[in-house]
């Protein structure tokens, strides 16, 4: 619940700011409330999983868990670990432009991210990390709801990396670790 508790806050604080915002002023506004997933991540580095909470008529809070060890590419960059673990949670603002159907969109999100890579014969790894995100691109959005986001998330990850092995302790390290970060995005999901 540690780990969780600040991310169900923000997520309370957001459902309640758009039940405060009593009708929208525009042609086309964007929903009070939206669920999506961005199974491109499967290639990448893990799937999203994204939940909207709209704050204006074109601002809205996004919310999401990335799961890093079911993208193709997390292994890769971890030189292909025996097994992965690995989570990220985040949240920030996407602000929609304009007043038509489909919406161009940019934002900033921050994510907290936790690997660990297990080498069955050296040792494992741990990576614990603030990911910084800029977000852009254009929203499909359908009358039943239904809208595809196309789109790049670009940005850097910092924070510790640990290094213990097994077979010889005095190689355990742990080294601060800065990383550029990028997907591309192909999002699917509802407005309600």
């Amino acid at each position: 619940m540690k780990k969780t508790g600040p991310l169900f806050f923000v997520i309370l604080f957001a459902g309640i700011l758009s039940i405060s915002n009593p009708g929208y002023g525009q042609e086309n506004p964007m929903g009070k409330f939206a669920l999506s997933v961005n199974p491109l991540g499967f290639m990448e580095f893990g799937p999203l999983i994204n939940a909207e909470f709209g704050l204006t008529d074109n601002l809205v809070l996004n919310t999401h868990v990335r799961f890093h060890s079911l993208g193709l590419l997390s292994y890769v960059i971890d030189d292909w670990p025996d097994r992965l673990t690995g989570i990220a949670m985040g949240a920030g603002l996407l602000h929609f432009f304009g007043s038509s159907m489909h919406k161009p969109y940019v934002g900033g999100l921050i994510e907290l991210h936790h690997s660990t890579q297990f080498y069955l014969d050296d040792g494992t790894g741990t990576t614990n990390m603030a990911i910084f995100i800029a977000n852009g691109g254009y929203r499909f959005r359908f009358d039943s709801g239904f809208f595809i986001n196309t789109g790049l998330f670009m940005g850097f990850g910092a924070g510790p990396y640990t290094w213990a092995s097994e077979n010889y302790p005095s190689d355990d390290y742990t080294d601060l670790s800065v990383v550029p970060f990028g997907m591309a995005e192909l999002t699917l999901g509802f407005e309600f």
